[in-house]
């Protein structure tokens, strides 16, 4: 059997990984907001700075566990681990080659 049999079909506003995984966790939540929490436009706010393979880390976690609200326990988790991204980069110190 060939692949090219098969025609993936495209959503034409998904550009990206981080899209496509946005929409992915939107379907599995429930998510059908147009704005405010749970839009597309909230997790895509809430995901900025966050690497695709943390997200997916952190997706399969919660999915694989039991949670009463896996959509709050996600979006913590997210904050959570931006917190400490933010956390690490104040304490670090400033490259040499930067002058002021």
């Amino acid at each position: 059997m060939d692949l090219s049999d098969y025609q993936v079909k495209k959503k034409k506003n998904l550009h990206s990984d981080k899209h496509l995984l946005i929409d992915e966790v939107r379907k599995t939540f429930g998510d059908t907001a147009k704005k405010g929490i749970g839009s597309f436009g909230f997790y895509l706010g809430l995901l900025k700075g966050v690497s695709v393979s943390v997200i997916r880390r952190i997706f399969r976690e919660i999915m694989e566990g039991n949670a009463k609200s896996p959509r709050k326990l996600f979006t913590w988790k997210i904050k959570e681990f931006k917190k400490k991204q933010l956390d690490k980069s104040k304490y670090s110190p400033m490259p040499s080659n930067l002058h002021y």
